[in-house]
């Protein structure tokens, strides 16, 4: 495959890609795409995949790098000490008096940080535990994407104002009451 073959494919597939993204949006298209673009095993895969397709050498491959387990001692966050919840599209706005780090719950992985139309600068979390924890409206990112976090850890920075939170477990967003629950019983 020429290099002209290669961008084509590459091009098309963004194409795809990124129309399917829209079509999710827009409620059109009832697919995965997004959540398998964001999630972090299957980024790799797909990865992996792209490359396998595109014949590239092994030289322009990315190497996996070395993982070191690290342990920090976990301290209680301001989250839980919101001033006003309300329902939001997938999640919640969450209003703060004071402006904060948001850190990290447990030990993860930063799979997205960004500017959505819908929520602003926002950082998304995959856990551990199989949790992931979107935050939008912040003021700052602490972390690049597909950088790990341990607990603890400061992911982004919020100031006094409202932020949006989502939470989805087992690939379903909570309520809004089941959100307050988990920010009481997390200790976030």
């Amino acid at each position: 495959m020429n290099w002209r073959q290669k961008w084509f494919v590459a091009l098309i597939l963004t194409i795809s890609v990124i129309g399917m993204a829209v079509l999710e949006d827009q409620r059109i298209l009832n697919t995965q795409l997004t959540k398998v673009v964001r999630s972090g095993e299957d980024f790799i895969a797909l990865r992996q995949w792209t490359y396998g397709i595109l014949n590239l050498p092994e030289s322009e491959k990315v190497e996996e790098t070395e993982t070191i387990p690290v342990a920090a001692a976990t301290h209680d966050s301001q989250l839980a000490a919101y001033y006003s919840m309300q329902p939001f599209k997938s999640g919640v706005l969450v209003s703060y008096e004071e402006p904060m780090a948001i850190t990290a719950k447990e030990d993860g992985l930063v799979i997205f940080t960004g500017h959505t139309r819908l929520t602003g600068k926002t950082v998304t979390i995959l856990y551990k535990s199989g949790e992931t924890v979107t935050y939008g409206f912040v003021k700052t990112f602490e972390k690049l994407p597909y950088t790990g976090v341990v607990a603890g850890e400061a992911i982004a920075r919020m100031e006094t104002g409202a932020m949006f939170l989502e939470v989805e477990q087992d690939g379903m967003s909570l309520d809004t009451e089941s959100i307050a629950a988990w920010l009481q019983e997390s200790g976030e």
